[in-house]
């Protein structure tokens, strides 16, 4: 685990103890977010496409520490 993926972890399961259910509210407005990132590069073409992937990408990982300290 990356340090910074480790400070995330370490954040989250703070955030998560101190107010479970902001945490989880949070969790699944980050989940419909992140279902919206991911369905947008369907829809990117051109130079676009690359970034979109990488954002994708990107909240897909985080969306996973968030759901593993969820479910932990």
């Amino acid at each position: 685990m990356s340090s910074t993926t480790k400070n995330l972890t370490d954040h989250a399961r703070f955030i998560r103890n101190a107010a479970p259910q902001v945490y989880e509210d949070f969790c699944n407005e980050f989940r419909n977010y992140t279902n919206t990132v991911v369905l947008a590069v369907v829809h990117t073409t051109g130079d676009d496409l690359q970034r979109a992937q990488g954002r994708a990408q990107q909240c897909l990982k985080i969306l996973s520490v968030l759901e593993e300290i969820r479910n932990g």
